[in-house]
């Protein structure tokens, strides 16, 4: 059975009273129970109400607190027939109940925006009455900051969909650098893109907290701020891509299917966004001026810069080609494409010890009555299948075609890269490979 207990803070000479209610260890809540302040040296912690024989008019007080208790039974006994109750419906059940009690005018009616309970929610709200919103001068935003605020949406609409929904007590350092990785690895984004985005989430959270809606305070500290980390990028290299294309999986359906898409993947270096656009109707032969075929190549009009670019098709594509009927495979989603290909380079055997982050379960004051789980980033060193995913394809395209001597500035074609600054930051070669490809350079001339 509930029970139901009053507190006050007794580090304070004046304290409201706190009514907390518990069902069993893992439901809980309290809030402020109506607008009483009290003299805590009256304060009884055994009985847990009030000193009347010193106080007299603090009986009424008492009365009212004992009124409640029958209440909230009630009411409790009432509803769990049709309430489920979890973490997030109980507090907002406690409220609802001293409203009642206490005759206080439902504030989530009088105001909407106190039935905004996600972030997602809010930034909606935002961009459908953004001109009543105004900058630090005063003036309503200018058509590239609407532009910003819509595309935050967005961006943490696909960003909640591979962790979890957020609150709008959720949006903390945690969360901001969650997505900072997000932003970086899945979408390719430059650190001066990522500080945009950042600077929009800053201004939304502060314009949540203006409308008295419970926003993480974290927004407002230093470590809530534009990119500035080490990387620990990885790549497959050539000979990781022959492990890969020589593992016998007729067996394996699904493997075996995912391994082409893998493949792929790794030929063309495309974002994994634009990879579904690979269609064989695309595929053009190169003459040279004889009109004899070199080759063949696609073309593509990409999602994130809406540039063209023409993919010269590896051989290994071809092959690949003639084994579904001229079809390219292409994953289902990015997560599973992400399972997918760990298992494929397990198997592989692409087990070298990298520098990396991994997203692991842990406990939070483990062993103490706020604990619970949750997941993070954990640095650490792994094997490197364990840190393969959809965006190191395009990272191992970049960089074997850098290794095999092909100019930077016929890479950026095919890639859609606008600057070398940004290209040369996928360039990953180890120091023994720059070391080595010096040596080559040296032996040929």
């Amino acid at each position: 059975m509930p029970s139901l207990t009053y507190k006050v803070n007794l580090k304070k000479e004046v304290s409201s009273i706190y009514v907390r209610f518990k069902i069993n260890q893992e439901l809980e809540t309290e809030r402020k129970f109506g607008d009483f302040k009290i003299e805590t040296k009256y304060w009884d912690s055994s009985s847990k109400n009030l000193k009347t024989r010193i106080k007299r008019e603090y009986k009424l007080i008492n009365t009212k607190m004992y009124e409640f208790i029958q209440f909230l039974d009630t009411q409790y006994n009432s509803d769990i027939t049709t309430i489920n109750f979890n973490k997030s419906n109980l507090k907002e059940w406690l409220i609802k109940q001293t409203n009642a009690f206490f005759n206080i005018e439902d504030k989530a009616e009088k105001n909407p925006l106190s039935k905004i309970y996600y972030f997602d929610e809010y930034i909606e709200h935002f961009n459908q009455n953004i001109n009543k919103y105004k900058n630090e001068r005063g003036n309503t935003y200018s058509s590239s900051f609407k532009s910003l605020f819509k595309q935050v949406g967005i961006k943490l609409n696909s960003f909640q969909k591979l962790y979890k929904r957020l609150k709008l007590e959720d949006v903390n350092i945690e969360f901001r650098n969650e997505f900072v990785d997000y932003l970086r690895e899945e979408l390719d984004f430059s650190d001066s893109t990522i500080a945009k985005y950042i600077k929009g989430i800053k201004l939304l959270c502060k314009y949540a907290e203006n409308d008295n809606l419970p926003i993480c305070k974290d927004y407002t500290k230093r470590e809530f701020k534009k990119p500035s980390y080490e990387t620990f990028d990885i790549y497959l290299n050539e000979n990781e891509i022959q492990q890969i294309i020589n593992l016998d999986l007729s067996t394996i359906e699904d493997l075996d299917y995912y391994r082409d898409c893998l493949i792929v993947a790794l030929r063309v270096g495309l974002r994994y966004s634009d990879l579904e656009k690979l269609n064989s109707n695309r595929i053009i032969d190169y003459k040279d001026k004889a009109g004899n075929i070199l080759g063949k190549y696609i073309v593509v009009k990409t999602d994130k810069t809406n540039k063209t670019v023409n993919i010269p098709l590896h051989s290994d594509i071809i092959k690949i080609l003639d084994k579904y009927d001229n079809k390219f495979p292409v994953p289902n989603s990015n997560p599973q494409f992400n399972q997918y290909i760990k298992a494929i380079c397990k198997r592989a055997k692409i087990n070298e010890k990298c520098k990396g982050k991994i997203r692991q379960s842990i406990i939070i004051n483990e062993g103490k009555k706020s604990e619970y789980k949750t997941t993070r980033n954990i640095e650490g060193f792994y094997e490197k299948w364990q840190l393969v995913k959809a965006h190191t394809t395009r990272r191992s395209f970049a960089t074997n075609m850098f290794l095999e001597g092909h100019p930077v500035f016929e890479i950026m074609q095919i890639t859609g890269h606008q600057t070398e600054e940004v290209f040369y930051k996928y360039i990953k070669m180890s120091p023994n490979e720059k070391i080595e490809n010096i040596f080559k350079r040296w032996n040929k001339e």
